[in-house]
């Protein structure tokens, strides 16, 4: 490991929860960062050993929320223990979806499992968090399984989506940025609202005008960027755009639609820091619209259709 991995792997072991920090490239590195601190709080009694992967690992989830989760699991495996002297392993190592995967867990790709395991005789502790977190790790694309008994002990493990370096990177939020989306299919915005909060991104929805109007003008949110369908309930998107420019002038938006760039340019002229994409695009597209428009200098244009 270079000096340059050390220093990216402490810089997001300690990113605040709420930073849209992807999992390091080097997740590896990450795990023996945050395995040294917890060495350091465990009773001199009880050892950790960790059993890092040995190819890179690589997964969107952000690395605070990873964190968070292996603190209580490593909590609870403690407790486990209990006064005794014992043994915690946290192992990282990649998996395909198989008889192992459990039933409640619908990964259908590559993923990557961090299991935190002990030999102690188990432990009825509540773990207050363990439903809020299982939640959020779900909304991610992963999967929480607490305290399953073995015959050396107990195992708990956190199942990650995973992907490719390049993709990691292609799909994170490079900044925290709040989007405002307004589309009226639910088959649309369901999805979409999901995949881009997995991404790091804060997501307000609105089905028609009317409400993606009364959201900014009741609420005051801090809006960053208006992803919005041009073929809308009562007033389009464009006329949108217009009204909401009237409190917000420097607004950028993304344009969604069936309909292509050029059927729809008469109504975008004389709009500013706006982009096109036409429907259906796929999750990346997307992303890279949503970047290329929250960049500094903004960027103005269209992307077709694939």
């Amino acid at each position: 490991m270079t000096p340059s991995d050390n220093k990216s792997a402490s810089q997001a072991a300690a990113s605040p929860a709420g930073h849209p920090t992807v999992v390091s490239n080097h997740l590896n590195a990450l795990l023996a960062a945050w395995t040294a601190s917890w060495r350091a709080d465990l009773p001199a009694a009880i050892e950790l050993v960790l059993a890092p992967c040995p190819q890179p690992l690589h997964s969107p989830v952000p690395a605070p929320m990873i964190r968070t989760v292996l603190d209580g699991l490593v909590q609870r495996a403690r407790q486990s223990i209990g006064d005794r002297s014992g043994r915690i392993v946290l192992q990282a190592r990649p998996s395909e979806p198989g008889e192992d995967t459990p039933l409640a867990c619908d990964l259908e790709h590559p993923f990557i499992e961090l299991s935190v395991g002990d030999n102690g005789p188990g432990s009825d502790a509540p773990w207050p968090n363990q439903a809020a977190l299982g939640a959020t790790l779900a909304a991610r694309g992963g999967y929480l399984e607490v305290g399953h008994r073995t015959s050396q002990g107990s195992v708990s493990r956190i199942l990650l989506p995973a992907v490719s370096q390049e993709r990691a990177q292609r799909l994170r939020a490079p900044f925290p940025a709040h989007i405002l989306m307004v589309e009226d299919e639910w088959t649309i915005a369901t999805p979409t609202k999901l995949f881009l909060e997995r991404a790091g991104y804060r997501v307000s929805t609105a089905s028609d005008a009317e409400q993606a109007i009364a959201l900014v003008h009741n609420q005051r949110p801090s809006i960053d960027l208006l992803l919005t369908d041009i073929v809308l309930p009562g007033m389009n998107g464009h006329l949108l755009l217009r009204t909401l420019r009237a409190d917000l002038p420097d607004l950028p938006c993304l344009f969604m639609s069936g309909y292509t760039a050029e059927s729809l340019n008469n109504l975008q002229q004389g709009l500013h820091r706006t982009l096109f994409i036409g429907k259906p695009f796929s999750s990346e597209q997307l992303l890279t619209a949503i970047h290329s428009m929250l960049a500094p200098a903004g960027v103005a244009g269209n992307l077709e259709r694939p």
